[in-house]
């Protein structure tokens, strides 16, 4: 798999009434685990738990279709690649693979998510002869990195280069999605991201007119971790916290 498709995986596309059924089921702990790992946005991006919310639909059916465990591919809560997820600083193995932890996996998504809108928020450079484009409005920056979180945020720079070059506006989705086969995406590939921003966008206003989440979440403090034991350390099993010796 190239290098610029950092987390593409196959669509997994939760409809409306889906959305109503998991508002409706949705558990304090799940609640509570998104507006956590919503603390990872700020003021500056257009991010919130309910952008987390509707990736979590999208990816795994609330949970429902998660893969198979230690999987290199996506897997788990968020669909993560086994090399992504370690980048965000999940712990993945056959004994404990935290993309199956809800808490962890969501904290991880939504620094990948941040991770990409800091990148579109200013000439970045990725690789040699390919850096993004700044997109100065939030709202308009979070399609790109939900476009990233699917494609990968190379993909996405060099459909801006190539938007540009074309006499068109880098700065808009609307232009950008038109050059993702030309950027090197399959049709297929590019049908998926442009699909993915359109079902996000959609979950997210159907979360924000009936979730019990608190959008405000993201501007709380995070408590700080507490440190292991001496000769001990956490793993997760079974999304089960559990201490053992080292």
């Amino acid at each position: 798999m190239p290098a610029q498709n950092r987390n593409i995986r196959s669509a997994r596309f939760a409809q409306r009434s889906d959305i109503s059924a998991w508002v409706k089921r949705e558990t304090p702990h799940q609640r509570k685990s998104l507006e956590t790992a919503s603390r990872h946005f700020d003021r500056n991006d257009a991010m919130d738990v309910h952008t987390l919310e509707a990736v979590y639909a999208q990816e795994s059916s609330f949970g429902q279709s998660r893969g198979r465990r230690n999987a290199t591919g996506p897997a788990g809560d968020f669909q993560l690649k086994r090399n992504v997820a370690q980048k965000m600083g999940l712990h993945v193995s056959k004994a404990n693979d935290e993309r199956f932890d809800l808490d962890a996996a969501s904290a991880a998504a939504a620094k990948l998510l941040k991770t990409s809108d800091s990148r579109f928020s200013k000439a970045t450079t990725l690789t040699k002869g390919l850096k993004t484009t700044q997109v100065e409005d939030a709202v308009e920056r979070k399609h790109f990195s939900l476009a990233a979180y699917n494609a990968g945020d190379a993909r996405i720079a060099g459909a801006q280069k190539l938007a540009f070059e074309a006499g068109e506006d880098p700065t808009k989705w609307k232009n950008v999605k038109k050059y993702l086969e030309k950027a090197g995406a399959t049709k297929r590939q590019a049908d998926e991201t442009r699909d993915y921003i359109d079902m996000i966008s959609s979950h997210e206003r159907e979360f924000e007119k009936g979730s019990k989440a608190d959008a405000n979440a993201k501007f709380k403090k995070t408590k700080p971790i507490e440190k292991y034991p001496p000769g001990r350390h956490w793993v997760t099993i079974d999304g089960r916290h559990i201490l053992i010796k080292d």
